[in-house]
């Protein structure tokens, strides 16, 4: 084949930049996971940012969109989610029933949920991600493994282990966390490290998840 000196130059510049990672590959979120997928990650921020997270559907044209709140002892109120929402929006209905909880599909506003989130690195897809956590019990198992004496130490790029989530749908959805012994590559850690230190140096800030913008993009630049 035959191109042109101006398509050789752009096919060189695609080989000199870095793959740009989507917006859809910018979280990791557990029930976007295939059934019987397992993802290994590393954790590069240990202490996890938390709020409250309810969501509300557009009056204008039906599209959902999270709304968040600081975590405190209780969470958001009714009347704080809908100020929240400012108008625009209408509480998302609950998608199953919860007899525990009293709640009804499709008749029960959708409660807030309290959200636990890790910045971390995946080493399927080789890019940073920021991974939501709003099942309890994944929380439950993270809270377990990473209290355990061998992890007291930490468990982020600078140990050597990183973590699984598996999930398994058979009847019911099933996720499964572990902490393993991480493969010694130091020079994919430095890489790592070199990933981590430019995104936060170009402005990164996860509390914009609470604010409303975009962590990675906290300025809004188009």
């Amino acid at each position: 084949m035959k191109f042109s000196t101006v398509a050789d130059k752009e096919y060189q510049k695609t080989l000199d930049e870095p793959d740009k990672t989507s917006s859809g590959d910018r979280y990791f979120r557990p029930n976007q996971l295939d059934n019987n997928q397992e993802v290994e990650f590393i954790v590069l921020e240990e202490d996890p940012l938390e709020y409250w997270q309810a969501f509300g559907e557009s009056i204008a044209d039906g599209s959902a969109k999270p709304f968040r709140f600081p975590v405190g002892d209780q969470p958001p109120t009714d009347e704080e989610i809908l100020k929240g929402m400012g108008g625009l929006f209408r509480r998302s209905k609950c998608q199953y029933d919860n007899p525990k909880l009293g709640l009804k599909k499709n008749e029960t506003d959708s409660p807030a949920v309290h959200c636990y989130v890790w910045v971390i690195y995946n080493l399927e897809k080789n890019c940073i991600q920021i991974f939501e956590v709003s099942q309890p019990s994944i929380f439950k198992q993270i809270k377990k493994e990473t209290g355990l004496k061998k992890y007291r130490k930490g468990i982020d790029l600078d140990s050597e282990f990183s973590c699984t989530l598996h999930k398994l749908v058979d009847g019911f959805t099933k996720y499964t966390f572990n902490i393993i012994d991480r493969e010694e590559n130091e020079d994919k850690d430095e890489e790592i490290k070199k990933e981590w230190e430019a995104l936060k140096k170009s402005g990164f800030d996860l509390d914009q998840l609470v604010l409303g913008g975009d962590p990675f993009n906290p300025e809004g630049d188009s």
